[in-house]
């Protein structure tokens, strides 16, 4: 998001390199019998291609979406997922037939019925023999039904981070007990329902989401389509991606999407902060956080088409539990308290780089005012997307950003100008956005996203202490984005980058349906408690008058 020209879902770029359009496959049977090999095709009847003896290897080009191969025909089967576009999604999936709405492999099982399902037949391995590390090109090991011996496959249907992607052309063996088990899963299966209660709960750094797949995830609803009744999985489908959950006081939980441990920052860290403009000089400096540098100064920023209706931010600034509302904005009173919007309007036209070009916005964010104005609610999209560098309001929708209404006076960290005002500083702080993201025309890519207050501070769009690419340097949270990779639109992202990028963000692309007619409710929640958390928790709707966040904290963690 800071630099406008580059392409949100980094992981694309290695696919759009690509030219070649099919993946080569090799299956290979080291079992102690023989692999009756089926396939399926975007939903069509499974049908056996090969029956690969004990030893043996089956080598088949593949090409087009929403490819499935399994051992035997048996529902309960360990699946190998394909979809080739302009790369190659590949998974292994090992969800039970027929799973209804579960949320972990356990759930799945449904042990506690006395009968437990198993997606699960044999062990397998999926390694690219090619192209490691492009994207989340990767292998992906299933020794056994198992949420710890096969915690790289799909285990309940909205385990969305097992979804992988290599360069079009990459070729991969696909290994029947790589492991020398000789795939006995009777004998696993009979183990699991004599001691359903020693199974692991999965690892909770993942992220969830309580909504839609992303669409890499086409492979894997294909196979969940073809494990039963098509009408029963639509079913169970819209009961997967249309179940909202319902909490006393929050109402209305419409999706949530979390970072937890090294994935919201939580590793020693550093990044190079601006202490010098006109030279972007920069100095190192070192971070050691439970939600990484996003515990410095920050601001949000927004992005047309949208509307705003209300914003408030809460912070627990003594640690003490006191979750107390320190800026709000109504756009229907045309009220602010402690809040200033601002954007990249004021240029400095001598060429020596005296301040950065943030400055304080007029009402409807497009130029820049000579003092504090309250934001009219409506950001427009592109004038004219064709002009290449037109920047915000131009090329892009128009973009504000919102400080609190403190100004530096030379006391921020890092470089800031005579018109730089603070960010919300902490650990603990949340951030609460009601707004809308109305159809546009080009480039219809609305979003909200946070950044390190130092980056507006020097240039948003130039010498700043953010990397490039999954390099987050001081830091890029991506709240909810329409991004350029979903040709529909329809869908929200969410991001996170900081440090040397080593930490990639999980897969969060298209975790919830983009609000188009009427207003959704953004809460994100930065905690350094424990482990670190950063959570993202889309609501109906938000009492904007809740002067604190004390009654709901709980249910915003636990949700």
């Amino acid at each position: 998001m800071v630099k406008v020209a580059m392409p949100t879902k980094l992981v694309m770029a290695a696919c759009l390199a690509a030219v070649a359009s099919a993946a080569n496959v090799n299956f290979i049977n080291k079992c102690s019998h023989p692999i009756e090999l089926v396939h399926s095709q975007s939903g069509s009847s499974a049908t056996k291609i090969a029956d690969i003896a004990i030893g043996a290897t089956f080598t088949t080009d593949v090409t087009g979406p929403a490819h499935m191969y399994r051992h035997t025909t048996s529902h309960s089967s360990t699946l190998l997922e394909l979809s080739i576009d302009t790369c190659v999604w590949y998974d292994i999936s090992i969800i039970p037939p027929l799973p209804g709405y579960c949320s972990s492999w356990e759930d799945c099982h449904a042990c506690a019925t006395g009968t437990c399902k198993s997606g699960f037949n044999v062990p397998m391995s999926v390694e690219p023999k090619n192209n490691i590390g492009s994207g989340t090109c990767s292998s992906l090991f299933c020794a056994a039904d198992s949420e710890t011996e096969c915690s790289d496959a799909y285990l309940f249907p909205m385990d969305n981070t097992k979804t992988h992607q290599c360069p079009t052309g990459t070729e991969y063996d696909v290994t029947f007990c790589y492991n020398g088990s000789g795939g006995d899963s009777n004998q696993q299966q009979q183990q699991q329902q004599e001691s359903p209660d020693q199974s692991t709960q999965q690892s909770t750094d993942a992220p969830s989401a309580t909504t839609a797949a992303p669409t890499q995830s086409t492979a894997s609803s294909a196979a969940q389509e073809e494990r039963g009744n098509p009408d029963q999985q639509q079913q169970q489908q819209q009961q997967q991606q249309g179940t909202v959950q319902s909490y006393s006081d929050l109402g209305e939980v419409k999706a949530t999407y979390s970072y937890k441990g090294k994935n919201a920052g939580n590793v020693p860290g550093s990044y190079d902060r601006v202490t010098d403009l006109g030279s972007c000089t920069k100095e190192p400096v070192t971070v050691n956080s439970p939600v990484g540098p996003m515990s410095e100064e920050v601001t949000l920023i927004f992005r047309g088409p949208c509307e705003i209706e209300n914003i408030a931010v809460y912070s627990d600034e003594g640690g003490n539990g006191t979750w107390s509302r320190v800026s709000s904005y109504s756009r229907q009173d045309q009220t602010t308290e402690n809040l200033v919007f601002m954007n990249n309007k004021n240029i400095d036209y001598s060429g020596q780089n005296q301040h950065g070009p943030q400055g304080l916005a007029t009402a409807d964010g497009l130029e820049v005012a000579t003092e504090p104005t309250v934001f009219n609610g409506k950001l427009a999209e592109a004038t004219d997307p064709s002009k290449i560098g037109g920047g915000p309001g131009v090329s892009t929708g128009a973009e504000i950003n919102i400080m609190t209404a403190q100004k530096c006076n030379g006391d921020c960290q890092g470089f800031s100008g005579d018109n730089d005002y603070h960010g919300w500083g902490g650990g603990k702080k949340a951030f609460v956005t009601e707004v809308v993201f109305p159809k546009g025309s080009t480039p219809d890519q609305p979003a909200i996203w946070m950044l390190n207050a130092q980056v507006v501070h020097s240039n948003q769009y130039g010498c700043n202490c953010r990397g490039m690419g999954p390099v987050g340097g001081c830091g890029e949270l991506d709240i909810a984005e329409v991004i350029e990779t979903n040709p529909s639109r329809d869908m929200v992202t969410t991001h996170y980058y900081f440090y040397d990028g080593s930490i990639l963000s999980p897969g969060g692309d298209n975790f919830a349906p983009r609000s188009y007619d009427s207003t959704t409710v953004y809460l994100t929640l930065i905690d350094d408690s424990n482990d670190g958390l950063i959570k993202i928790v889309e609501l109906a709707k938000f009492d904007f008058t809740l002067t604190d966040l004390n009654s709901i904290y709980q249910q915003l963690v636990d949700c």
